[in-house]
């Protein structure tokens, strides 16, 4: 009985829980930081259910950072005396950082959870001033040298930026000791590095101290390459440097050498950089200034130089200097003679950086008039920075051929030469029916009202149903083609990709072959989802494929290929004629497999 009593009692006992109060917490490292020095922080939670974190402020003179928006959550139960005590715990981690010298207040801040509000103490912070000193390096255990190759700059020039860390070697009884670790004493926690290392490049430098004696240092140098992005001011900086200096070592627990056993705290420090980030001048600024600036030439070339009215042009324009990255091309709408003579996609030319500081921008232009045509030279300006002037280029001009299409040009034809029968009216076949006697489209789609003589109404009228209504399919089929352009790109897409196909195989180089097929394939695509005039690029074709839910293999199988096709126009040694028959019946799968997607 005694024992049963005193396990009911402990079971009692046992199960009168009691949580701590709940509430939450700041806290920091060291209250008494230098400029520059971080130490960690943590906002504890405890008890509140689960927090939403407040935006968090601070005074101008420190910096309180959040590293992770999840807290950790950690429990805790234990038992006293037979009494159950248990805590949640929500902990966020904060980084605190000296920004410059004075006294602060860190909080209050009220956090929000289960309900209720919770506020922190307010905690007093002190940011020392590094303290002004002329000592020569040599007379430093530690020292940082920060520096940058300019100080003023135009908007996307970029500047070198160099960090080195002095460290002197470590001398015990006025001996030197070989010991080369002494990196690893950098608190990295405590340091602020302004986006330099972690790889640093090691060397050694003797420097003496203000009585004359010479000390060896170990020197570690990270350069970067900063890029002024943005019109305005650009810091690089401030460095701080916290060194646990080793004053004394014993020797490993494996034996396998030293280690040290005291340290000494070292602080180090360099100022930061303001860098002037400058736009170009209004002044004088031409008007197809696209915001290059840097040294470059630019090319044109153009592909092929003689085509059929009504197939286009690939014009390339390469534009080869530094910086190469966010360059744009030429404004084409901008470009009179061009527009004068061509149509094409106005449109933001997209270029490809193809090979180092090299891009280039590549636009289908169709020619307006047939014979001996050029392509005018295009214009286009850059800002050099180094004589700070705007600097207009032009390429060279391009002699191209245009030919009638296949037949000749329409005839001049009307019913009233015909005299009064009207029927003596007759289109005469020259070459392939209709299609290819006329120089555009447009004028086979034209206005073809159709007109009935009494005896056809009559034939209309007494003929079967199925005849009359085969009759108003080919009406309406007629009215479409007429009436939606986009209907009537699609329905030709099969022939002209077929076309161009054919025409691929007979052409005289490999190199030839694989751009004619890669032309035609991009041609159709462009038939095939109605897309306004122009070249498409294999990024392009890729994102049309992909929004048309295009099977994801075919879509790769295609965008490879178009991508390869570019890369032997640049090296045509890479093609060969033995695989052309293969590559087109590929082009013909993928043909069929897109129409079947878009039926």
């Amino acid at each position: 009985m005694k024992l049963t009593a005193c396990l009911l009692l402990f079971g009692v006992l046992s199960t009168s829980a009691s949580a701590q109060s709940a509430g939450v917490e700041l806290r920091v490292g060291a209250q008494t930081i230098e400029v520059g020095e971080v130490v960690s922080a943590q906002l504890v939670c405890t008890n509140t259910g689960d927090p939403k974190l407040p935006a968090i402020t601070t005074p101008a003179g420190i910096s309180l950072e959040l590293l992770n928006s999840n807290p950790s959550v950690s429990s805790r139960t234990s038992f006293i005396n037979g009494r159950r005590s248990s805590s949640k715990t929500y902990t966020y981690p904060l980084r605190l950082t000296g920004v410059k010298a004075g006294t602060f207040l860190l909080g209050p801040y009220v956090i929000e959870a289960g309900g209720s509000s919770y506020q922190t103490k307010p905690i007093r912070i002190s940011v020392r001033g590094a303290s002004a000193t002329n000592q020569p390096l040599g007379d430093q255990l530690v020292f940082v040298k920060l520096e940058v190759s300019k100080t003023s700059l135009y908007v996307t020039e970029s500047f070198r930026a160099t960090l080195t860390i002095g460290l002197r070697k470590v001398y015990v009884d006025g001996q030197l000791l070989n010991y080369d670790q002494l990196l690893r004493s950098v608190d990295a926690n405590a340091s602020t590095l302004g986006g330099f290392g972690p790889q640093f490049t090691p060397s050694e430098i003797r420097l003496s101290d203000a009585s004359g004696i010479p000390h060896e240092y170990l020197l570690y140098r990270h350069q970067r390459d900063i890029r002024g992005d943005e019109v305005g001011t650009l810091t690089v900086g401030p460095i701080f440097l916290k060194v646990d200096y080793p004053t004394s070592f014993r020797r490993s627990f494996w034996g396998r050498g030293l280690e040290p056993s005291r340290t000494k705290r070292v602080t180090a420090r360099a100022d930061a950089y303001s860098i002037e980030v400058k736009g170009p001048p209004v002044t004088g600024r031409p008007t197809d200034f696209t915001g290059a600036i840097g040294r470059y030439t630019i090319a044109a070339s153009a592909k092929p130089d003689r085509v059929t009215q009504g197939q286009p042009v690939t014009l390339a324009l390469t534009i080869r200097g530094v910086p190469i990255d966010g360059v744009a091309g030429p404004n084409l709408s901008k470009q009179p003679e061009l527009m004068s003579r061509f149509e094409f996609s106005t449109g933001e030319l997209r270029g490809d950086v193809e090979r180092a500081s090299t891009k280039v921008f590549r636009r289908a232009v169709f020619p307006k008039q047939q014979g001996e045509q050029t392509i005018p030279p295009i214009r286009w300006s850059y800002f050099d920075p180094r004589s700070e002037r705007y600097v207009s280029l032009h390429t060279k001009a391009i002699p191209i051929t245009v030919d009638p299409p296949a037949g000749g040009e329409v005839p001049d034809f009307s019913l009233a030469d015909a005299g009064d029968d009207a029927s003596n009216g007759r289109l005469t076949v020259l070459q392939g029916g209709i299609s290819p006697n006329v120089v555009s489209v447009d004028l086979v789609l034209d206005d073809q009202a159709v007109a009935f003589v009494p005896a056809q109404i009559g034939t209309i009228v007494i003929a079967p149903p199925a005849l009359y209504l085969l009759m108003t399919l080919l009406l309406g089929h007629r009215a479409r083609l007429r009436g939606d352009r986009g209907y009537a790109r699609r329905r030709g897409a099969r022939g002209r990709v077929r076309a161009g196909i054919s025409a691929a195989i007979n052409a005289n180089t490999a190199t030839e072959q694989t751009e004619m097929l890669a032309q035609a394939l991009t041609s159709f695509v462009s038939d095939i989802f109605n897309l306004p005039p122009g070249e498409l690029t294999p990024g392009d074709v890729e994102t049309i494929l992909v929004q048309n839910s295009v099977d994801e293999n075919l879509t790769r199988e295609i965008v490879e290929f178009l991508r390869s096709a570019d890369a032997i126009r640049y090296a045509p040694a890479t093609a060969e004629m033995s695989t052309m028959s293969e590559t087109a019946d590929r082009v013909r799968r993928w043909v069929d497999l897109i129409e079947k997607t878009t039926a």
